[in-house]
Protein backbone atom coordinates (compact mmCIF):
# COMPACT_ATOMS: atom_id res chain seq x y z
CA UNK A 1 0.00 0.00 0.00
CA UNK A 2 1.57 2.83 -0.94
CA UNK A 3 1.99 6.48 1.11
CA UNK A 4 -1.66 8.27 -0.64
CA UNK A 5 -3.62 5.22 0.46
CA UNK A 6 -2.17 5.23 3.48
CA UNK A 7 -3.01 8.58 4.59
CA UNK A 8 -6.33 8.25 3.07
CA UNK A 9 -7.36 5.10 5.59
CA UNK A 10 -5.21 6.97 8.26
CA UNK A 11 -6.47 10.56 8.61
CA UNK A 12 -10.19 9.68 8.90
CA UNK A 13 -9.27 6.89 11.38
CA UNK A 14 -7.78 9.00 13.40
CA UNK A 15 -10.95 11.01 14.04
CA UNK A 16 -12.85 8.17 14.70
CA UNK A 17 -9.99 7.05 17.31
CA UNK A 18 -11.05 10.12 19.55
CA UNK A 19 -14.91 8.86 19.31
CA UNK A 20 -14.67 5.53 19.90
CA UNK A 21 -17.80 4.70 21.24
CA UNK A 22 -19.64 7.08 19.46
CA UNK A 23 -17.96 5.74 16.24
CA UNK A 24 -18.80 1.74 17.19
CA UNK A 25 -22.82 2.78 17.91
CA UNK A 26 -22.75 4.39 14.69
CA UNK A 27 -21.27 1.60 13.26
CA UNK A 28 -23.03 -1.03 14.77
CA UNK A 29 -26.85 1.17 13.84
CA UNK A 30 -25.62 1.19 10.37
CA UNK A 31 -24.81 -2.68 10.46
CA UNK A 32 -28.09 -3.68 11.94
CA UNK A 33 -29.70 -1.71 9.48
CA UNK A 34 -28.26 -3.06 6.00
CA UNK A 35 -28.47 -5.76 7.23
CA UNK A 36 -30.94 -6.51 10.44
CA UNK A 37 -29.92 -10.46 10.51
CA UNK A 38 -27.12 -9.88 12.24
CA UNK A 39 -28.38 -8.06 14.87
CA UNK A 40 -29.01 -11.51 16.79
CA UNK A 41 -25.44 -12.06 16.70
CA UNK A 42 -24.96 -9.20 19.31
CA UNK A 43 -27.53 -10.00 22.36
CA UNK A 44 -25.51 -8.47 25.06
CA UNK A 45 -23.97 -5.12 25.88
CA UNK A 46 -22.17 -3.89 22.89
CA UNK A 47 -19.57 -2.24 25.02
CA UNK A 48 -17.07 -4.93 25.09
CA UNK A 49 -17.81 -5.83 21.35
CA UNK A 50 -17.43 -2.44 20.49
CA UNK A 51 -14.14 -1.55 22.34
CA UNK A 52 -12.75 -4.85 20.88
CA UNK A 53 -13.30 -3.59 17.16
CA UNK A 54 -11.82 -0.47 17.62
CA UNK A 55 -8.64 -1.59 19.58
CA UNK A 56 -8.74 -4.69 16.52
CA UNK A 57 -9.52 -1.53 13.92
CA UNK A 58 -6.77 0.30 14.98
CA UNK A 59 -4.76 -2.37 15.34
CA UNK A 60 -5.07 -2.94 11.74
CA UNK A 61 -5.23 0.59 10.57
CA UNK A 62 -1.70 1.19 12.66
CA UNK A 63 -0.05 -1.75 10.84
CA UNK A 64 -1.15 -1.08 7.52
CA UNK A 65 1.91 -0.49 5.77
CA UNK A 66 3.65 -3.49 8.26
CA UNK A 67 2.12 -6.81 6.92
CA UNK A 68 4.22 -9.16 8.87
CA UNK A 69 3.24 -7.24 12.04
CA UNK A 70 -0.66 -8.20 10.59
CA UNK A 71 -0.23 -11.98 10.34
CA UNK A 72 1.17 -13.15 13.95
CA UNK A 73 -1.98 -10.83 15.68
CA UNK A 74 -3.77 -13.05 12.90
CA UNK A 75 -2.40 -16.27 14.29
CA UNK A 76 -3.32 -15.12 17.46
CA UNK A 77 -6.71 -15.58 16.54
CA UNK A 78 -6.31 -18.76 14.83
CA UNK A 79 -6.93 -16.98 11.46
CA UNK A 80 -4.54 -18.15 8.56
CA UNK A 81 -3.59 -15.84 6.11
CA UNK A 82 -5.63 -17.30 3.28
CA UNK A 83 -8.51 -17.29 5.30
CA UNK A 84 -8.01 -13.72 5.91
CA UNK A 85 -7.27 -12.90 2.24
CA UNK A 86 -10.21 -15.34 0.97
CA UNK A 87 -12.83 -13.22 3.47
CA UNK A 88 -10.87 -9.50 2.33
CA UNK A 89 -11.70 -10.61 -1.44
CA UNK A 90 -15.19 -11.78 -0.74
CA UNK A 91 -16.24 -8.40 1.15
CA UNK A 92 -14.56 -6.92 -1.99
CA UNK A 93 -16.77 -9.09 -4.40
CA UNK A 94 -19.75 -7.97 -1.60
CA UNK A 95 -19.42 -4.56 -1.88
CA UNK A 96 -18.52 -4.24 -5.53
CA UNK A 97 -15.00 -2.52 -4.92
CA UNK A 98 -11.73 -3.80 -6.48
CA UNK A 99 -9.95 -3.93 -3.54
CA UNK A 100 -9.21 -3.33 0.30
CA UNK A 101 -8.19 0.00 -0.05
CA UNK A 102 -11.51 0.71 -2.09
CA UNK A 103 -13.97 -1.02 0.56
CA UNK A 104 -12.33 0.93 3.01
CA UNK A 105 -13.31 4.46 1.12
CA UNK A 106 -16.37 3.14 0.60
CA UNK A 107 -17.04 2.69 4.32
CA UNK A 108 -16.06 5.92 5.09
CA UNK A 109 -18.46 7.60 2.28
CA UNK A 110 -20.99 5.19 3.76
CA UNK A 111 -20.90 6.84 7.14
CA UNK A 112 -19.58 3.49 8.86
CA UNK A 113 -16.65 4.62 9.93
Amino acid sequence: MNPTNLNIIRRPWSLAALNKMQVTLIFYANLFRITPDTEVLFKNDLTSQATKLMDTLTFIVDHLDEPEALLPAARDLELQEVTIKLHVKTLCRKLNTKNRTHAAIMAKEAGLF
